[in-house]
């Protein structure tokens, strides 16, 4: 194996000597583009075939200081906010647009499933079901104490989640 190519924002250095890298979020694909967003809060789009290598590109959104995974629906990322989920439409020729950002504190892995986004607020404890369309919150749920990146999985109408102290069960209405 060998790496066929890489990106990395023209602060690299700086960045990662202040602890403001990429490395806290998985990328997510979108169509034909990556999306990364990372600790300084800078989130980036790039195209899959040409990453860039270490890069002055512009970001591509900001204020999204990233930790986990993203979710994807379409040409929509849900990304994993420090101060709350953000939904952010990727267009075909790869700008982005943000089109809502939580009104909760729900800063955990966002999941989709049974009609909704589910996000955690771990210091809280609590679940979210997010409208993903709108950010509205549809439900929510108290769950004790959860890890900082606990996120939920869905089948059907169940919703399971870690906590701190098992496994908790929900069911989406």
């Amino acid at each position: 194996m060998r790496r066929a190519d890489f990106f990395a924002p023209a602060t690299w250095a700086d960045d990662n000597a202040a602890d403001l890298d990429l490395g806290s979020m998985n990328p997510a694909l979108v169509g034909s583009h990556i999306v990364i967003a990372g600790k300084a809060g800078d989130g980036y789009v790039l195209d899959a075939a040409h990453l860039g290598g270490i890069s002055d590109l512009a970001p591509a959104f900001t204020g999204c200081r990233a930790f986990g995974a993203a979710a994807v629906a379409d040409d929509v990322v849900y990304l994993p906010c420090s101060k709350g989920t953000a939904a952010v439409r990727i267009a075909a020729d790869g700008s982005a647009s943000v089109l809502w950002r939580a009104t909760v504190s729900a800063n955990g892995q966002p999941v989709l499933g049974a009609g909704h986004l589910w996000v955690t607020d771990w210091r809280s404890g609590t679940l979210y079901a997010l409208d993903p369309a709108t950010g509205a919150v549809v439900q929510q749920f108290s769950t004790g104490p959860l890890p900082h990146f606990a996120a939920p999985a869905v089948s059907g109408t169940n919703v399971v989640l870690g906590t701190m102290s098992g496994l908790a069960s929900f069911t989406a209405q």
